[in-house]
């Protein structure tokens, strides 16, 4: 008999917590009420549903590509590269902007500094969610110009 018992989120950051400190999985299970499938995907950060999710979307992507033409299909999977590397590049950027913000933070020694990573966070925030950011002229009070980004939103998701 299946066992269908429904984790949350903060179920899971507890299991991983607990197998880091030594529980067995299977101990895990018994507490639960799951099987030991689910909790050894849990402990290792797997998550079959969304690899299945990720799978089905490839197949449909090769399904949907089936009946074009080689140079069609050279031309869109070129492109898809093209397109996945540049938002790569983009989370990546963001991310280090981030990092250096709060190492910036860390050390910051007044209020204005202080506001500089918040307008920072604030951005790289605006820019993961999509919105149009131009900041390139903006400076602080003191008149210096501490970052720039330039980010125009992609409004090729809705065509």
């Amino acid at each position: 008999m299946a066992k269908t018992t429904k984790l949350t989120k903060d179920d899971e950051k507890r299991i991983r917590a607990l197998y880091e400190a030594g529980a067995t999985q299977r101990e895990l299970a018994k507490i639960y009420g799951v099987g030991s499938t689910k909790i050894n995907d849990i402990c290792k950060g797997t998550d079959r549903e969304q690899t299945q999710e990720l799978i089905n979307q490839g197949v449909n992507f090769n399904v949907a590509l089936a009946h074009k033409s080689i140079e069609e299909r050279q031309a869109i999977t070129r492109a898809v590269d093209d397109r996945t590397r540049n938002i790569l590049f983009f989370d990546n950027s963001i991310f280090k902007n981030q990092t250096k913000a709060d190492e910036l933070l860390d050390v910051a020694n007044n209020l204005l500094e202080v506001e500089t990573h918040s307008k920072i966070t604030a951005r790289n925030k605006e820019a993961v969610c999509g919105k149009t950011i131009h900041l390139a002229n903006e400076q602080t009070q003191s008149g210096n110009q501490p970052f720039t980004i330039n980010i125009i939103e992609d409004k090729t998701e809705n065509e």
